[in-house]
């Protein structure tokens, strides 16, 4: 199969990992709450030891801003 097939163009590469999980959360502290919530922990451990490899598991924290005037969203360079 092709790059472009795979959606690979121009100068960007194959990225070295097969899998990747977004988790939104309104605030850091709902996503304490969840990782401290046990019936997510019970329900999600099964899976996450099927099918991902803890070991060499990375995880980022980041956030995003929206900046809203007069009612439309914003961009601030």
């Amino acid at each position: 199969m092709s790059a472009q097939a795979l959606g690979i163009h121009g100068d960007a590469s194959i990225l070295d990992f097969d899998g990747h999980a977004e988790v939104v959360v309104p605030s850091i502290e709902v996503l304490k709450k969840l990782v401290e919530d046990n019936f997510f922990t019970d329900f999600t451990t099964p899976d996450e030891e099927a099918l991902v490899d803890m070991v060499s598991m990375k995880r980022s924290i980041g956030y995003e801003e929206i900046h809203v005037d007069k009612g439309k969203v914003v961009e601030i360079q």
